[in-house]
């Protein structure tokens, strides 16, 4: 069936499909930063995403104020909890573009299914908003690394961490694939300008086909 995709259209198609879901992924989880937190003589491994956390220290108030630890995965109650003004940025704006890339990835695999459906100048369309998308994922991990000065990496991660710097944590898999994600959307956005077979606007009717449709 033509559906105005060329051959890089379907590899566009799909890898579009592969950084979409890498990114989504990726974000979503929150196994970015990996660290220990001690409670009650006893080390916790602890894990940190821009919204959502494993194995973490809350406040308990009985007759007095202490800690307890929980030990599930499970997001900031409210927006406003999550931890670093950074971390907030990060989640709005790697969100937003992963949320993009949903979208351009998803229509690209309806053009390989849907008859002439894409032509140059929507392929164009879809790669710059790939290229938003890549930028927005970037500003959201660079975000969360400038949110590295908090109070919950300084518990998880010791005092020296600061941003850019995880002190004695350790970058984990979320992290990069969120990073690989985005990087690849942007050879997406390059791929775009190769993945339509026609300019869009009207089809051409072939010479024979216009004598053809004179005649009758």
């Amino acid at each position: 069936m033509e559906t105005g995709l060329s051959c890089v259209g379907r590899f566009w198609s799909l890898l579009s499909f592969v950084a979409a879901s890498a990114a989504s992924i990726g974000f979503f989880m929150p196994f970015w930063l990996e660290g220990i937190i001690r409670h009650n003589d006893k080390d916790y491994d602890t894990h940190l995403g821009v919204f959502r956390r494993c194995n973490y220290l809350i406040q308990v108030t009985d007759t007095v104020i202490k800690t307890a630890i929980i030990r599930e995965c499970g997001r900031y109650t409210t927006f406003w909890d999550i931890p670093s003004v950074w971390w907030q940025v990060a989640t709005v704006t790697a969100g937003v573009g992963c949320g993009l890339s949903i979208l351009v990835a998803f229509s690209a695999i309806l053009c390989c299914c849907v008859h002439d459906s894409m032509s140059r100048n929507l392929a164009r369309m879809a790669g710059i908003v790939q290229l938003l998308s890549g930028f927005l994922i970037a500003a959201g991990c660079i975000s969360f690394a400038i949110g590295w000065n908090s109070m919950e990496v300084k518990v998880a991660c010791g005092p020296s961490a600061h941003s850019f710097n995880h002190g004695s944590c350790r970058i984990s898999w979320a992290f990069f694939m969120t990073i690989g994600g985005g990087a690849t959307l942007f050879l997406c956005s390059g791929l775009s300008f190769f993945a339509a077979k026609r300019k869009g606007g009207y089809q051409r009717v072939a010479p024979k086909d216009r004598k053809c449709r004179t005649e009758m």
